[in-house]
């Protein structure tokens, strides 16, 4: 909601004929965001390891003096600190292809009451100012086609 100037409206009743999220549920009023953690540093390292792509890009920023210059070249995108790999445009923490955490991070981003179940479009920028992973807006365009609640709540183009 940060990203957006917006006017709060209220209108009565059966005027308000398309309600949204907030106006439906008055616990909103005092929206809190919680920090997580996603999994421990042991669980980040084995993930990179076994990650077909990853695998070489962590042996890369770990020991990058025995690396070669292809490996260099892919791994100069990224960062190794703090036991995790973050992609360094923007800072963002990389996953390797563990759907669990891919599901739960489009979960948070999509699901819960202050998200709002936006589209595919925006859901994509929310996610992609923190975290990066492969395929990550095929997941996402994925993971909001089966969003039941979308499904029965927004209009068939």
């Amino acid at each position: 909601m940060q990203s957006h100037d917006f006017e709060v409206q209220y209108k009565p009743g059966k005027t308000n004929i398309v309600a949204d999220a907030l106006s439906r549920k008055p616990h909103l009023n005092a929206i809190t965001t919680l920090t997580t953690t996603l999994a421990d540093d042991q669980t980040f390292e084995q993930g990179y390891q076994q990650d077909k792509y990853f695998a070489q890009i962590l042996e890369t920023l770990q020991n990058p003096e025995q690396a070669n210059e292809k490996a260099k070249a892919k791994a100069k995108h990224f960062v190794w600190e703090n036991k995790r790999i973050y992609l360094r445009t923007g800072h963002r923490l990389t996953f390797s292809a563990d759907k669990r955490l891919h599901i739960y991070i489009l979960q948070e981003h999509h699901d819960i009451d202050i998200a709002g179940h936006l589209g595919i479009d925006k859901t994509t920028e929310a996610i992609m100012r923190n975290f990066y992973w492969q395929k990550m807006g095929k997941d996402i365009k994925w993971y909001i086609q089966i969003c039941n609640t979308c499904q029965r709540n927004k209009a068939s183009n």
